[in-house]
């Protein structure tokens, strides 16, 4: 399980079962990047650097004129 010393676990009784499970705190500063919408949305662009569907502006002029269309 990988687990080191001042980690977070959560345990659950199920059944007759005691659960463990590993947590990831993470900052709520840095939430946002760990939510559904935002996962779905890289893969979107993962989907979209794949197929090809990128844009290389040679300056700062060409991608806001890029933007604009």
């Amino acid at each position: 399980m990988k687990l080191a010393p001042g980690d977070t676990l959560e345990i659950t009784i199920e059944d007759d079962k005691i659960v463990i499970k590993p947590v990831l705190i993470v900052d709520r500063s840095q939430a946002w990047f760990w939510s559904k919408k935002w996962k779905e949305k890289e893969k979107e662009v993962e989907e979209d650097i794949k197929a090809g569907r990128v844009y290389h502006a040679k300056d700062i002029d060409a991608l806001i004129k890029q933007l604009e269309s």
